[in-house]
């Protein structure tokens, strides 16, 4: 047997399929290559990792990913190569290898000698023990395929586990190793050589010639023509030189999207979710409920659907004879959106159905297809994939990996806009294509401060997204435009302070990216300052709706405000209990820069109440969830510093502001798991610090004291109006305080410094990437098939 073909098949995670293809006679690569749609169904080949070999058969061909392999059933064109037929009584999955034309050699690049050893999966690391057994080492090479693959399905949860952390473990490695290595001489010149190596490759390509692969007759709107590729409702793409690199890397990241979005579906249909098509609908008005809480819910803030638009596709599903199969899946899509925040709409399992039917027919109907509309629905995918703390959220907006290959739905928009300006659908306008940008743009930033990699945001897509400007001056249209805005320049904060040394952050960082903090507020409209969301008159122009998506973006821009401060706090932090001060400011202008973000945090606690908890926004709003941790976390480590200092100047507000954002981490805990997550971390700091304090109290004042009660929140008509707070310097006057005494390094309270550091942790590490690997070692648990998540997600 070929040991190129278990290679590959190991490479593409579908090695359980090794046996089965070697008992039927496809022992090597190069016979595998002539497999048939037919032959993989008689295999027991599952639909989404047929196509994942076809891919790779079409990618080692050198043909064009978007045509499936041919079927015997299938009737062919006069453009066909015709299968010969066998001879009577052999096998039907018999190869005819000696029908086929030989393959072309295709050119591939030299592999990169400098760059660092991407470890093996799981899986591997368990077979290559395996094979050491001598009784193991004895059998042949498909009797050990045979055995792994059996050890590895029977082996216990918890050993498995502990492969899979390993494995976890070597890939945080790599990818840290990748991440330094990539600031070298060697990558950059290694890089070069790529483009130019590709552009040789583009350049040098000729039409192919002679007979075409069989196409899937039941795929609507193919073209067999070796020019162009059909992309549905009469678009055809030019497959010109000039696109095709473009146009690769596209499909590569689709494919990635597609590969993820499969395991994720076989997660969920293991679980028992039904499965819908136009044939079996979910009732119509829970389906209709769900999509309207999308609509209302996160279509207020990032755009999803338009309303006209929404009621179209509902009307295309309930009330015609036969659905489109673009609006099954938008209808799906949305409603198991809307599902998420109208908990009582639909039950889990009914959500997770909704999903997996959409997947389906997307990976059915749409697989080779680029356009608006796929974009449209790996928009929706992205928020879906955000709402249920998946993964798939990185692939289906824009894949991080290594090799820097841009995925999904922004590749689409970029490949879109180099072949087709402007183009639209029947469905989609181009005004709805640049508000999908918009939101591809948002969730791309969101995803890399959150999830710690590093945004693939180019000037192109910024552009594109910022034309959302130019459509009209509506309040919702102006939503979407500033909350894409203000995830920019977070993305910008978390490329200095994130992906940077903390001794890396200076001061003129700082001052950089508080200007372009004030340059956002400056150019906010009227409408959407927090004035006139308290202002009677202005404020009855909005919906409720409205308001929230303004009080929400607010609440991004006020986060935005503290993570241009967290590392400077945190250095500070360390000096002062370290009583070694190294930083090159003053202590006062550090105390300077604490009070600002407190300010920010109060000001998010004093939002959070104001954001209803009926309707459509529920106990698993995302954004409440995340801010009111991160908020806590931020007004905590305020009083733990005054505390330290020995200057309780607000703590007793401060201590009413923290229990705000735990009483809402505690609602949402009953619904989310991850703010269950996020209460069990923070309330036994906050329950620490009130006991602390209470202490403190009675041992310096022998009169009564009046204690912080724990149970008490502050009331709504406390807040002063919220346009009364302002983030400058005006309001920010550092306190008096002395520079920590280098001499009296035993004058801090060990159990408030205990506690500062835990509290530095959660703020250094604000999004809990790290949480996991104090918990079991790794920073990111990983499955076998590639997957991952972090306590931030579930």
């Amino acid at each position: 047997m070929s040991a190129e073909l278990a290679y590959v098949l190991d490479r593409i995670n579908l090695q359980e399929y090794l046996p089965a293809l070697v008992e039927n006679g496809f022992d090597t690569w190069d016979v595998v290559c002539d497999i048939t749609e037919d032959d993989l169904a008689h295999l027991g080949f599952k639909l989404g990792h047929r196509r994942i070999l076809q891919r790779e058969i079409a990618a080692s061909r050198g043909s064009s990913h978007d045509h499936p392999l041919g079927s015997r059933s299938t009737s062919q064109s006069p453009n066909t190569m015709a299968a010969p037929e066998k001879p009577t009584g052999c096998p039907s999955s018999t190869p005819h290898t000696e029908e086929r034309t030989k393959r072309r050699y295709r050119r591939k690049p030299r592999p990169d000698i400098n760059a660092p050893k991407k470890p093996k999966t799981a899986y591997v690391n368990f077979a290559d023990t395996l094979r050491t057994d001598p009784q193991i080492s004895s059998l042949s090479f498909v009797e050990i395929a045979r055995e792994v693959g059996r050890r590895w399905q029977a082996l216990p949860p918890d050993q498995k586990h502990a492969w899979e952390c390993q494995a976890a473990r070597d890939m945080q490695e790599y990818e840290a190793q990748m991440d330094e290595y990539k600031t070298t001489e060697n990558y950059r010149r290694y890089q070069h050589y790529l483009k130019s190596f590709r552009n040789d490759q583009t350049q040098g390509k000729k039409p192919r010639t002679g007979p075409r692969p069989a196409l899937d007759q039941g795929r609507k709107s193919r073209s067999n023509s070796s020019e162009t590729l059909s992309v549905g409702s009469g678009e055809v793409i030019s497959r010109s030189n000039s696109c095709s690199l473009h146009s690769d890397d596209c499909q590569a990241a689709v494919d990635l999207a597609m590969q993820e979005l499969s395991v994720r579906r076989d997660e969920v249909l293991a679980l028992g979710a039904p499965i819908f098509d136009a044939r079996h609908l979910p009732q119509k008005d829970m389906t209709q409920n769900a999509a309207l809480s999308c609509r209302l819910g996160t279509g207020s803030l990032l755009f999803l659907v338009r309303e006209e638009l929404l009621e179209r596709v509902l009307d295309d599903v309930y009330n015609r004879a036969s659905a489109d199969p673009l609006s099954l899946i938008v209808v799906f899509l949305i409603a198991a959106v809307g599902a998420h925040y109208d908990a009582e709409c639909m039950s889990d399992t009914m959500r997770h159905g909704l999903f997996a039917s959409a997947t389906l027919i997307f990976e059915s109907e749409f697989s080779g297809i680029l356009n608006e509309r796929v974009m449209w629905i790996f928009t929706i995918l992205s928020i879906h994939s955000l709402l249920e703390k998946h993964m798939v959220a990185r692939h289906v907006v824009n894949d991080v990996p290594a090799n820097d290959e841009p995925a999904a739905g922004l590749q689409i928009s970029r490949l879109r806009s180099q072949m087709l300006e402007d183009s639209e659908s029947e469905t989609l306008d181009s005004d709805d294509v640049k508000r999908l940008v918009c939101t591809l743009v948002f969730m791309e930033c969101w995803l890399s401060t959150t999830l710690g990699y590093k945004a693939d945001v180019r000037t192109e897509d910024i552009t594109r997204a910022c034309s959302i400007h130019e459509i009209s001056p509506n309040v919702t249209d102006a939503i979407y435009y500033q909350a894409c805005k203000i995830g920019l320049v977070s993305r910008e904060i978390a490329n200095i302070t994130v992906h940077k040394s903390a001794n890396a952050v200076r001061t003129e960082h700082i001052e950089l990216l508080t200007e372009k903090l004030d340059g956002w507020y400056k150019e906010l409209p009227a409408n959407m300052h927090l004035a006139a969301l308290t202002d009677e008159k202005q404020s009855a122009c909005l919906t409720f709706y409205q308001r929230r998506a303004i009080l929400m973006v607010h609440m991004f821009y006020l986060g935005a405000i503290i993570s241009v401060y967290r590392q400077l706090l945190l250095q500070a932090c360390q000096a002062r209990i370290q009583s070694k001060w190294n930083l090159d400011m003053p202590y006062s202008q550090i105390q300077n820069y604490r009070t600002r973000c407190s300010i920010a945090a109060q000001q998010m606690a004093r939002m959070m109440p104001l954001i209803s908890f009926t309707g459509a926004m529920t106990r698993r709003c995302w954004v409440m969830i995340y801010w009111a941790f991160h908020s806590c976390t931020v007004i905590l480590f305020g009083i733990a510093q005054q505390m330290l200092d020995k200057r309780p100047t607000t703590i007793e507000e401060d201590f009413s502001f923290a229990k705000v954002c735990v009483d809402i981490l505690s609602i949402c805990s009953t619904a989310e798991p991850v703010a269950a997550n996020y209460l069990s971390l923070i309330q036994p700091l906050y329950d620490a610090l009130v006991d602390k304090h209470k202490y403190s109290k009675y041992e310096t004042s022998s009169a009564v004291d009046t204690p912080v009660q724990q149970g008490s929140s502050i009331p709504l008509a406390y807040f002063p109006p919220l346009q009364s707070v302002q983030l400058d310097s005006q309001h920010t006057t550092p306190l008096d305080i002395e520079p920590p005494d280098r001499n009296r390094p035993g004058t801090l309270d060990s159990e408030i410094v205990s506690i500062v550091k835990k509290l530095s942790d959660l703020l250094s590490d604000p999004f809990s990437m790290g949480i996991k690997a104090k918990i079991q070692g790794v920073r990111e648990s990983s499955n076998a098939v590639g997957t991952y998540s972090v306590l931030w997600w579930k």
